[in-house]
C-alpha cells in the first residue's frame, strides 16, 4: 500500500486502524516501522504479571471442572419460603438450599434422637429499645459498688 504524508504530517491508514495504538520506530536504515500495540492502564498492570496469569489460569481450570448449578422454575411461593426460612435461621439462601439437598440425598447426619422443643420460644428474641433500657438499668444498678461495704 502506497501512502502519502499530508501537509500537516499526518498519515491516514484507513478506518480499519481508527483508534488503534501503534508503536512507531525508526531503525537506522531510515524505514518507519509501525507495530500494533495494546495499552494497559497502570492500575490494571498487576493483572498481567506472570503470577497473576498463573492464578487466573488455575481459576479458569477450576471453573471448567466445577460449573455452576442453576435452578430454574422457582415460583414466587417457593422463593418467599426460601427467603423467609433463610432469614429466620440467619443463613443465606445458598446455605439453606445446600443443607436441604444434603439432607434429601442422605449426605448429612440427621439427629434422630434429638427432640426440638418450642415451648420457650416466646422468651427469646430481640428486645425493643425500651425493654433494653429497662433491663440494662437494672444491671447497671446491680453493678454499683457500695463503698461503705468495701472500705
Amino acid at each position: 500500500m502506497l501512502k502519502i504524508v499530508g501537509a500537516s504530517g499526518q498519515l491516514s491508514l484507513g478506518k480499519k486502524y481508527a483508534s488503534k495504538y501503534f508503536e512507531v520506530t525508526e531503525p537506522e536504515d531510515g524505514t518507519i516501522v509501525m507495530t500494533p500495540m495494546r495499552v494497559i492502564p497502570e492500575s490494571e498492570a498487576w493483572l498481567h504479571t506472570p503470577e497473576m496469569c498463573e492464578r487466573l489460569a488455575q481459576a479458569t481450570q477450576w471453573m471448567k471442572e466445577h460449573p455452576p448449578v442453576t435452578i430454574r422454575g422457582i415460583d414466587k411461593v417457593l422463593d418467599q419460603a426460601l427467603k423467609t426460612t433463610a432469614e429466620k435461621e440467619s443463613r443465606s439462601i445458598n446455605q439453606l438450599v445446600i443443607e436441604v439437598l444434603k439432607e434429601r440425598f442422605g449426605l448429612t447426619k440427621v439427629a434422630h434422637h434429638t427432640r426440638r422443643y418450642h415451648d420457650l420460644d416466646d422468651f427469646f428474641g430481640r428486645w425493643s429499645a425500651k425493654e433494653y433500657e429497662h433491663i440494662q438499668g437494672g444491671v447497671d444498678e446491680q453493678r454499683k459498688v457500695d463503698s461503705d461495704l468495701w472500705s
